[in-house]
């Protein structure tokens, strides 16, 4: 039972890593560039788990992945909402929620 409950958190990592983290989103050919991806990755991992356990909350890694995003999204609206010049509110509205490179 012990060793089928490490290969559990191992295939679960796997799975986090791949699906949630981009492992298998990495276009490279060298090996130094493939290695640090899966450095930054695992890492990336190692930070979420943390964040969880200091939260004391019991997500998985995309809830908490979801949780992150959703919590700039509305850290952004407050900034925007914050900001008394009606003008540089919508240059900053439209900058920062029309940007191309925006990831939705």
């Amino acid at each position: 039972m012990r060793e089928y409950t490490k290969r559990w958190a191992i295939e679960t990592f796997h799975k986090d890593i791949k699906q949630n983290l981009g492992l298998e989103a990495y276009q490279m050919r060298l090996r130094k560039g493939i290695t640090r991806h899966i450095i930054l990755v695992t890492l990336a991992y190692a930070i979420l788990n943390l964040m969880m356990f200091f939260k004391k909350v019991s997500w998985t890694i995309g809830e908490c992945i979801k949780y992150i995003q959703d919590r700039e999204f509305d850290d952004l609206v407050i900034e925007i909402v914050n900001i008394n010049d009606k003008n540089d509110r919508m240059r900053m509205a439209k900058e920062m929620l029309l940007n191309e490179n925006a990831k939705v």
